[in-house]
């Protein structure tokens, strides 16, 4: 029973890291957008945020 504990708590962590990355290049790809007074980028921003979304409820 441990085992599968630990395996299910590896992936959690592993989600979580996966998640603050979308996180962080939405930001990144937000401020370019911002820098570079591109719209497709918040476009894009938005796109990876809706996914974030998804991922963040998978992992509740």
């Amino acid at each position: 029973m441990l085992q599968k504990y630990e395996e299910r708590l590896a992936q959690i962590k592993q989600m979580l890291l996966d998640l603050g990355s979308e996180i962080t290049m939405a930001g990144e790809k937000a401020l370019c957008g911002i820098e570079n007074l591109d719209i497709s980028r918040f476009e894009s921003a938005r796109t990876l945020l809706k996914n974030v979304e998804a991922q963040a409820n998978a992992i509740d």
